[in-house]
């Protein structure tokens, strides 16, 4: 049995409601934190473990399986001391929280953004058709999904504006398998009864870098949920180069 006790310590009516008035002063500054600020500390940090890397251990990377290494950047963000002192934690396969079970490669959070989160599917990848068909995923049977289709049935990022991939090059040169990329997402056009989604909402994001990263480009979807037509969702595409 524990000998653990907890002592009921009383609070007057005035320190709960300087608590709460405290809570709400909180709750309002950190309201004014836009999206793309908690974003752009994310890029930053991923970036951040992707150069803490040495080259002997990016060489050991690029023939590890994909888990591993999601595994070693997940570590390496949750041993950065910044990270945490900065309200940020990240987790692996957690699950989604919708009918369509999916448990997502990485997920981001921070204490104080608001019902938001960043999921990112992790891929290798090379200019190979089965390495290219499984980021992007061409559905071969019911049931089966994977890649960035994932996102366009909203079953990842489920009802958010926003989503995306993190590629491990693990071969050939990443100006090639950006290219290659980028052109079969242009050509995306997925049909399901009488619905076509997964087509590109602007083509011109994908031109738009993302600084923090030396390879990465953007893209807009159209997607569905249970048959319909819903918010387009935006990917940011990050890449980390094993090669």
């Amino acid at each position: 049995m524990s000998d653990i006790k907890f002592q009921y310590i009383s609070t007057s009516n005035n320190e709960t409601e300087a608590f709460q008035c405290m809570r709400k002063k909180h709750i309002l500054e950190a309201s004014s934190f836009t999206d793309n600020f908690f974003l752009t500390h994310i890029f930053d940090y991923l970036a951040k473990a992707y150069d803490s890397f040495s080259l002997s251990i990016k060489v050991g990377l690029r023939s590890k399986k994909e888990e591993e290494i999601t595994d070693r950047i997940r570590r390496s963000l949750q041993c950065d001391e910044d990270f945490i002192l900065e309200g940020f934690k990240v987790n692996s396969e957690p699950r989604n929280q919708d009918i369509a079970i999916g448990y997502y490669d990485l997920k981001f959070e921070h204490s104080d953004w608001l019902n938001e989160y960043f999921v990112l599917e992790c891929k290798p990848i090379n200019t190979t058709k089965s390495k290219i068909d499984a980021y992007i995923h061409k559905k071969i049977k019911s049931g089966d999904d994977g890649g960035i289709y994932r996102f366009l049935i909203n079953k990842y990022a489920t009802n958010k504006s926003f989503g995306g991939m993190l590629g491990y090059i693990i071969s050939d040169k990443p100006e090639d398998v950006l290219t290659k990329l980028k052109v079969n997402i242009s050509s995306l056009k997925i049909s399901t009864s009488n619905l076509i989604f997964g087509t590109l909402e602007d083509e011109q994001l994908l031109e738009q870098p993302i600084s923090q990263f030396k390879y990465s480009f953007q893209s807009k979807h159209t997607r569905i949920y249970q048959n319909h037509l819903i918010t387009p969702i935006h990917i940011f595409h990050l890449f980390m180069d094993f090669t």
